[in-house]
């Protein structure tokens, strides 16, 4: 008979025992890789009763649901607890030497797992009806607490240590290649990162595909188990038994995954799971049973040895145990070894942890957004190596039951390509748009490295990048695509006039350390931007990063027809291993501008008393203001040139008695476009002095200043407004500056800054509570400013002039 002991040996699990991994509480085993569980692998078996105190569970920490019996009646005459018990044995048998009714070798049984640090008995099948009609196991697998649907009452905690592997020994037969199953077992991998196995079924002999493999095992992310028969010790002769289902699934996806021992041999009903002992006279549990029930907890077992050597990520365990699988057979009558990629009996090979441990650091993970790809290094050594790919489907939702609430999203097309690293010579390639399992075999045995790509060949649904898991038979090494990268080096000019030339440098780099960028170009392009001349010369590759020749300048000339700001968007890319790599782009903004400024003009109105006229003016260009051109009108006759050419924003124009004025302003921008004349008001000088006797006002409303309007009624002598400067402070690229005046002074204030002839800037500011403070811009290199402060008086207050030379530290 096949014992457990020899069933884990022929399996390879005595790799893992060796090195001290027992799948939790193995000595080398690492119980800080689950972050939320630091006590270690915790193995849920669903929906299954478990005779808890066999003997050969002697130490075995088992966990149950809240009113869940303990110890269940096994070995009656209706059916009990033997499935659920041989289930768990294939995955925790440990022995116990000094039972008095086990068979004499008892004591050297093992499980595939059997240092599992809890095994989750999560069968509510005996539990009081407010417990079993109300709540479902999976929840409290997942450590969720439930409250029961009317009329049920009460609340189950979820388990203390939810599970990192599930494994279910169930399910119906479907024709239905998706559906409430497939998805709900996706959303258990998709949303918690477990490992979920499930049985192929046991209707091979019914026929292959639709109608012949279990709902639950066609799910895509569970890990789907076919079984295979021992004839004798070793894996020669084993054969896939003639009860296992076949695949596909009902849409000819890739189902079983794998197979692993589920019987004796292919026709009888020899044990798999050899219980051993026979309790109070009962033989029940002296019969063993076949079925793939026993290869979907072998396969759980191994997932829980690479999980308690530290491996936490599920499409690594899963992408480990497919791509270390044993070849099967081609053919029934060709020898073990002969299998060339996934077969409907085989799936992808036979369950070989001993290659498993062999393979156990050579995996990777990663995410990839539609239309990228990733790379990899693999030497290989043998035609038979092998490189394998592993992502989900992603569901998300709820699992407690009357919840409803499910999103599916569309499954991620990502392909696997073998390349040639020198050649770039395509060896092998795995491209199903329907499977989330893809694997590719080495093509040569010359020892050259082969080139690894993981393509996302479609957008990506839910996520901005898909996670995938890829495992080689020899190690992989992550390899940096050459998508070369740009930077701006400069733009000019960066403003011009429509259809004027911008010329625009950009320096382009790779970087690889690990490949060149061959094929290698690179576009300068824009909306409405027209490329003028593009570089001449530039390189056909860019070598390595790091090596001469890993970078080059280019530079472009482009303009734009009409006013706006335009963006030039410089890209980079090669072309190697079947694939356009295009790395990251820059922008380089220029503006057009064939408007010319849109000049204002301030000045006194109506009648003034003061000769002096305060006039300000100013506009705004995106090329910038070059100078001015400010006329004066006197007495309504034509206007002359007052301030040619002039770089300034404000003057005081000086009139006199009986006079009015008018002035106008045009600006022309840094480009040359020149604006239209705008005119200001006309202002009328007249004589506010007090007839002798004193002081009866004009009662006509007289603007006593050159910042007036007019309107203001007023006494008839103005005084001196004392402007004084209080502060002036030079501080990195600002100079601060503040000042008052005599009490009750009204108006502003205009401060310009000078360096030698030249105005450096310009600011102004209202005058509040008879005190005034403002910034202006310097020059960092200037120490010697000139600065000049002119009030603009008010009706009771003459305008007034301060001058002072600051000196900048």
């Amino acid at each position: 008979m096949a014992a457990i002991r020899t069933q884990s040996t022929d399996m390879g699990a005595d790799a893992f025992w060796s090195a001290g991994h027992l799948g939790g509480a193995g000595p080398n085993d690492r119980r800080d890789a689950f972050p939320n569980d630091t006590s270690g692998v915790d193995v849920a078996v669903m929906n299954d009763k478990i005779q808890e105190d066999q003997p050969l569970f002697q130490g075995v920490q088992f966990l149950r649901p809240q009113g869940a019996p303990q110890n269940p009646a096994c070995g009656q005459t209706s059916p009990g607890c033997e499935h659920g018990t041989e289930v768990a044995g294939v995955i925790v048998t440990r022995g116990n030497g000094s039972c008095s009714i086990c068979t004499p070798d008892s004591g050297d049984e093992r499980g595939i797992a059997y240092g599992v640090d809890k095994l989750l008995d999560a069968s509510l099948a005996d539990a009081p009806p407010n417990i079993s009609n109300a709540f479902a196991e999976l929840p409290w697998v997942m450590g969720i607490t439930q409250t029961a649907n009317y009329p049920y009452t009460g609340e189950l905690p979820g388990v203390e240590d939810p599970a990192e592997i599930l494994s279910d020994s169930h399910g119906s037969y479907t024709a239905n290649d998706d559906g409430s199953t497939q998805q709900g077992d996706d959303m258990i991998a998709s949303s918690t990162g477990v490992t979920l196995t499930e049985p192929a079924g046991n209707d091979g002999q019914n026929g292959t595909g639709s109608d012949h493999i279990t709902s639950s095992c066609i799910a895509y992310n569970v890990i789907c188990a076919g079984a295979v028969g021992k004839m004798n010790p070793g894996t020669s002769d084993d054969i896939i038994t003639a009860w296992s289902s076949r695949g596909p699934s009902p849409a000819g996806r890739k189902k079983p995954d794998i197979v692993a021992i589920g019987g004796g041999d292919a026709v009888s009903n020899m044990t798999v799971v050899e219980q051993r002992w026979t309790p109070s006279g009962l033989n029940r549990l002296t019969r063993g049973d076949t079925g793939t029930s026993f290869a979907s907890p072998a396969v759980a077992a191994g997932a829980a040895l690479l999980a308690g050597y530290g491996i936490t990520d599920p499409n690594a365990r899963k992408a480990i145990l497919l791509n270390s699988a044993r070849l099967g057979r081609r053919t029934p009558s060709d020898p073990m070894g002969t299998q060339e990629g996934w077969q409907p009996d085989w799936g992808w090979g036979e369950l070989d942890l001993a290659q498993a441990y062999a393979e156990r650091a050579n995996w990777q993970t990663d995410e990839v957004a539609g239309g990228r790809a990733k790379l990899y290094e693999m030497t290989p050594q043998a035609g038979t190596d092998r490189v394998t790919l592993v992502w989900q489907r992603r569901v998300t939702g709820c699992f407690v039951i009357g919840c409803t609430k499910r999103t599916t999203y569309t499954l991620t097309n990502l392909d696997l390509y073998a390349y040639d690293i020198d050649t770039q010579a395509l060896e092998g390639s795995s491209t199903s748009t329907i499977d989330n399992v893809e694997q590719v075999r080495a093509q040569d045995t010359s020892g050259s490295p082969d080139l690894l790509k993981v393509k996302a060949n479609s957008t990506v649904d839910g996520v901005a990048a898909e996670p995938f898991a890829i495992d080689g038979t020899r190690t992989l090494t992550p390899v940096t695509a050459p998508e070369p990268n740009a930077t701006i080096v400069s733009r000019t000019p960066s403003v011009v006039r429509p259809g004027e030339l911008v010329t625009i440098t950009a320096t382009i780099a790779n970087p690889s350390g690990d490949l060149p960028a061959p094929s290698f170009s690179a576009t300068a392009a824009g909306n409405s931007v027209e490329v003028v001349g593009a570089p001449s010369n530039p390189p056909s590759q860019l070598a390595k990063k790091g090596t001469a020749g890993d970078s080059t300048t280019l530079t472009w000339t482009v303009r734009a027809p009409s006013d706006g700001t335009y963006t030039v968007t410089i890209q980079g890319q090669a072309q190697s291993y079947g694939e356009t790599w295009k790395g990251a782009a820059a922008s380089a903004t220029f503006t057009v501008d064939g408007t010319p400024p849109a000049p204002t003009i301030a000045s006194p109105s109506g009648s003034v008393c003061a000769p002096g006229l305060n006039v300000a003016w100013g506009a705004a260009d995106p090329a910038g203001v070059a100078s001015y051109d400010v006329d004066v009108q006197v007495d309504g006759g034509p206007f002359s040139p007052w301030l040619p050419g002039t770089a300034t924003t404000s003057g005081s124009y000086t009139g006199s008695l009986g006079h009015s004025y008018a002035f106008r302003v045009r600006a022309t921008d840094g480009l040359g476009n020149l604006s239209g004349f705008v005119s200001s008001p006309t202002a009328t000088i007249v004589d506010c002095t007090p007839p002798p006797g004193g002081g009866a006002n004009l009662g006509g409303g007289v603007t006593p200043g050159g910042g007036g309007t007019g309107g203001v009624t007023t006494p008839l002598r103005r005084s001196a407004p004392r402007l004084a400067l209080t502060r002036a402070v030079a501080r990195d690229s600002r100079l601060y500056v503040s000042g008052r005046l005599v009490r009750g002074a009204t108006g502003q204030v205009t401060a310009t800054l000078q360096v030698e002839s030249r105005v450096a800037s310009r600011a102004h500011a209202r005058i509040r509570r008879s005190a005034f403070r403002l910034t202006l811009r310097r020059p960092r290199a200037a120490r010697r400013l000139r600065l000049t402060i002119r009030y603009s008086g008010d009706h009771r207050h003459l305008p007034g002039t301060l001058r002072r030379y600051v000196r900048a530290r």
